[in-house]
């Protein structure tokens, strides 16, 4: 049954109002395989009423125009189509509600669309003619404990332009500093002493002061604030689960490199839901409470390390460290060896000589101020760290470093044995938000990931490779599980395959975007530098760099080189038209192919060297 133009262009004009309105992708119907006949204009992102993060000031959205010989505006400005009718604009937003209108010019007329995001935060422009608090946000929200020496910064919200003063513990009616990006939001750094000792405990206090040099209004915190002296205790913490992992800061963020928490702990200080850890004098890092059930009657007794054993064995070096107790310990790999520092131990009856392997050549012994010690690990000149992992048998601790694989290589297959998981990223689902990017176009990472993978995986197996999958194109697969078979096979090489995105708040198109390698552990940064002289050969993208990351995926590989690959921005409009093109995706995958080949050959190289 056919219909007029008019007819299905207004049919049309009622399914993306729904669509918009639902704020999701439908999943596979014939809008999605011909959304030519059906959209005038598709936007993949932001999706209708978005909560975006609190007090950002842009964002992108992006989408396509499906109409030909269209030109597009949003809020009256006119926004570039690429050739395939794609958009990325980067947008000004406000607190509160944002409205974006879509005009769509053709040759048949104009349609128009609206999309609604929402950013709660503070609305300056509330405040701007009172003395007013935002007293939802007032710091601190929640009891902080920390000692002399510390320093910490206050913020607070009120109305724009004012006079705001903050007095905590000896600190009275210090000046505010204004934010002069967030109008209305005003800091001021405070580094306590000695003397805020003796306040005990303690809430802020914000006023507003007026011209006269009275305060028009003044507000306290729901949270204390006490200052302890410089080495105090506050309490000794005991982990609800062990092997946790410290954070630099007091937030949700990146861990600190490889520093593991087991048993019991002293905690000197409690800020935003996490206890300070302290590991040895300087040495520190944050937790979150959730993890620690903490009282002044523990004890955290010190660990006697009574013997330290290094043996070689088939293609690996063993390094056992015989405890009393387990303990928490931190490790890093230098350019030269391995060090591992044990917290709260002393070392019994230290070896002096014999312990070597063909990896290292000795092992040395540093006390840190009788709180702790180094146990380094020198390597042998010509060895190479391919990977390592470690765990708690019994009390004692055993760390496995795995020696470079010795493979079989032909000139007619050069990756001959080579055995490497190649890890298609994200898992299937197709209504927003998805879990992995979209590009204007709606093609979906998960889906462009997996055909990246297929292709790679048969450039690398024509050169002698055997590839594992960790998962099927239709397949959920949670980060947890992704690296199974590195050991389940017996791998050699790890690789994660991803299309990149932005945060909200980054402009897109502020400077040339590129192909990205992320490694987590240092032995797998060479791994990562051949990977990317191979893509700077042979893809004509800008090149952003190697980049040390906590992704889960290459942390929970550290038995082999492991590395994440974004090949492109999915939200650049002509790279998403790039990865539609099977001959770019054939260049992805012949760059990935060439870069192994090249790690591996070098890899060789340095083992047959190593051998004579």
């Amino acid at each position: 049954m056919s219909m007029n133009k008019s007819l299905i262009s207004l049919l049309c004009l009622f399914f993306c109002a729904k669509i918009f309105a639902a704020g999701i992708a439908p999943s596979l119907t014939d809008a999605d395989l011909n959304p030519e006949e059906f959209y005038s204009l598709r936007v993949e992102y932001p999706s209708q009423d978005k909560i975006m993060p609190a007090n950002i000031k842009n964002t992108f959205l992006f989408g396509r125009v499906y109409q030909k010989d269209s030109k597009l505006t949003v809020n009256g400005q006119e926004v570039p189509l690429y050739k395939n009718g794609s958009f990325l604009t980067y947008q000004p937003l406000k607190t509160g509600e944002n409205e974006f209108v879509f005009e769509v010019l053709s040759p048949t007329g104009t349609e128009a669309f609206t999309r609604k995001v929402i950013v709660p935060g503070f609305d300056s422009e509330k405040y701007e003619n009172s003395y007013k608090f935002d007293t939802e946000t007032i710091f601190p929200t929640a009891t902080i404990n920390l000692k002399a020496g510390d320093s910490v910064n206050f913020p607070v919200y009120a109305s724009p332009n004012k006079k705001i003063t903050l007095s905590i513990a000896s600190h009275k009616d210090i000046l505010m500093n204004e934010n002069p990006e967030t109008p209305g939001l005003y800091e001021t750094r405070i580094e306590f002493t000695e003397e805020d000792v003796k306040y005990r405990s303690q809430k802020a206090v914000y006023k507003i002061m007026g011209k006269a040099g009275k305060f028009k209004n003044k507000v306290f915190s729901k949270g204390k604030i006490r200052i302890y002296p410089k080495n105090h205790i506050l309490a000794i913490g005991k982990l609800r689960k062990q092997n946790q992992r410290l954070r630099p800061e007091p937030q949700k963020g990146e861990h600190i490199l490889e520093t593991r928490l087991f048993g019991k702990v002293k905690i000197t200080g409690q800020l935003n839901g996490f206890y300070r850890v302290l590991l040895a004098d300087g040495q520190d890092g944050w937790l979150e409470e959730k993890f620690l059930k903490t009282a002044t009657y523990f004890n955290a007794p010190k660990n006697n390390a009574w013997k330290v054993d290094l043996q070689e064995e088939e293609n690996k070096s063993v390094l056992t460290i015989f405890n009393n107790t387990k303990t928490s310990f931190k490790t890093e790999q230098t350019p030269v060896g391995f060090e591992i520092t044990l917290f709260n131990t002393q070392i019994l009856n230290t070896p002096q000589e014999g312990l070597k392997t063909s990896l290292f050549k000795d092992i040395s012994f540093t006390s840190i101020q009788d709180e702790a010690q180094k146990i380094t690990l020198n390597f042998d000149r010509n060895s190479q760290l391919w990977g390592f992992d470690y765990g708690y048998q019994g009390e004692n601790l055993v760390f496995n470093f795995y020696h470079a694989p010795k493979f079989n290589l032909t000139k007619a297959k050069p990756l001959n044995g080579v055995k490497i998981v190649l890890d298609p990223g994200h898992s299937p689902k197709r209504v927003a938000p998805y879990d992995g990017a979209v590009g204007p176009s709606g093609m979906l990472e998960y889906e462009i990931n997996y055909k990246i993978a297929l292709k790679t995986k048969e450039k690398l197996e024509a050169l002698g490779a055997i590839i594992f999958m960790s998962k099927e194109e239709n397949e959920y697969m949670p980060l947890a599980r992704r690296q199974e078979k590195v050991l389940s096979e017996q791998a050699h090489l790890f690789i994660s395959l991803h299309n990149n995105a932005l945060p909200d708040q980054v402009n897109p198109i502020s400077r040339p975007r590129g192909f990205s390698f992320f490694y987590y552990y240092p032995h797998s940064y060479t791994f990562a530098e051949a990977i990317e002289r191979s893509f700077v050969r042979h893809i004509a993208l800008p090149d952003d760099g190697i980049i040390q990351r906590d992704f889960s995926v290459t942390r929970s590989s550290p038995q082999v080189p492991a590395i994440l690959i974004e090949h492109v921005y999915l939200i650049l409009p002509e790279q998403e038209d790039l990865l539609s093109q099977d001959s770019f995706i054939e260049k992805l995958a012949n760059a990935t192919a060439q870069g192994v080949k090249d790690y591996i050959k070098e890899v060789a190289k340095k083992t047959a060297s190593a051998n004579k």
